[in-house]
């Protein structure tokens, strides 16, 4: 590690913003980096007068850059004070992140900071084309801001291979189901009113309590063309059991009759049995997309049912689009874009518990 560089941890509700005042960062930065969520570990990477802020999810296993800033100290430096300062910033994660065994580390720029734009070019960063549409809907796109990846090399021979599908990220709080839907249908318009309204309609068709049925969800994709089996660890309904929803339970359960029904009349397959993490990866060793069904507390502290698409492996780590990301919390898709989870760390969080812990996998085969 370059002798210069200091590596200072901050903590979700650590007095951060206070910190990173006294630290140099400037009011507005501090305010923003300060913003952290339950779930997020953020490290500031200070240089003579430049200031890198690095912060991903706990179990994300990557790293990202989420901004940059001169110091306080530090505004007479020059252009080329600032480059040779970053890139040895830049440098010093990229090895971090080779030495903790990440597969990638990833990087957020807007339109403004030319200096770090070139930083990233000429560490090895490239910047992602997107395919979809990680935008809200309740705010207008930010054709600024852009999304960069860098592989770690010793995956490198794996991650040339990968297709990566089209992003989503669902436009209502209770449409994860959908919109992991959309993506891998690859029916995703990139634009944040048409796919709200796609994500509705297959909403519609499989909610039964607010989100989305394992059958319900099944049932959508199957009337999209793709190829769905349902792997479950019960019969019964699993999202909104016990929780307060518009519809009593044997309403519900009415409703994952029905769908249960449709699916297999749409050629869906299913099994009830025990699930282990070689149903994914099986899945996606023979071209599959899963997407699951994961309690988010351990993601990102929210303790919510979650669906996600699970669609690529590399190393021990599986490779995800999550479809919600916390803008709150300063968190932009480039997070939750091509995120790797180590193989363990998603297999525990695949599960939810309303009464009882339980697991549902969808396993999807697209014409895509």
């Amino acid at each position: 590690m370059t002798e210069d560089i200091l590596r200072i941890s901050i903590e979700p509700g650590d007095n951060g913003y206070e910190r990173l005042i006294a630290l140099g960062v400037p009011h507005e930065r501090a305010k923003d980096w300060a913003c952290l969520g339950p779930k997020m570990h953020a490290t500031l990477w200070i240089n003579g007068p430049v200031g890198v802020w690095e912060v991903h999810r706990e179990l994300s296993a990557h790293l990202r850059i989420a901004g940059w800033t001169l110091l306080c100290s530090g505004k007479d430096a020059s252009d080329d004070e600032q480059l040779v300062r970053l890139c040895e910033i830049v440098a010093e994660l990229s090895d971090d992140m080779r030495s903790r065994g990440f597969p990638l580390i990833k990087a957020d720029s807007w339109a403004d900071e030319g200096v770090f734009v070139d930083v990233l070019r000429s560490s090895g960063f490239e910047q992602v084309t997107i395919n979809g549409n990680p935008h809200p809907i309740e705010n207008d796109r930010d054709y600024s801001h852009s999304g960069w990846l860098f592989w770690n090399p010793d995956y490198e021979p794996e991650a040339t291979n990968l297709m990566i599908p089209a992003y989503e990220h669902q436009k209502t709080e209770f449409t994860c189901g959908p919109a992991s839907a959309l993506m891998t249908l690859g029916e995703i318009e990139g634009d944040p009113h048409t796919d709200f309204v796609n994500e509705l309609n297959l909403w519609r068709q499989a909610t039964y309590s607010g989100g989305v049925g394992h059958f319900g969800l099944a049932s959508a994709l199957a009337d999209h063309g793709a190829q769905v089996e349902v792997l479950v660890t019960t019969t019964q309904p699993i999202v909104g059991v016990s929780k307060t929803t518009m519809l009593g339970k044997r309403a519900r359960v009415a409703l994952h009759h029905e769908h249960m029904v449709r699916a297999r009349e749409l050629g869906v397959t299913s099994q009830v049995r025990e699930l282990s993490v070689e149903d994914i990866t099986s899945a996606l060793e023979s071209g599959k997309h899963v997407i699951a069904l994961v309690d988010l507390a351990p993601l990102n502290g929210e303790d919510t049912p979650h669906w996600l698409l699970i669609w690529g492996r590399v190393g021990d780590f599986l490779l995800m689009h999550d479809p919600w990301y916390d803008e709150e919390f300063g968190e932009t898709w480039v997070e939750t874009y091509v995120q790797p989870l180590h193989t363990r760390d998603l297999w525990e969080a695949a599960q939810w518990a309303d009464d009882t812990h339980e697991r549902a996998l969808l396993s999807v085969r697209t014409s895509r």
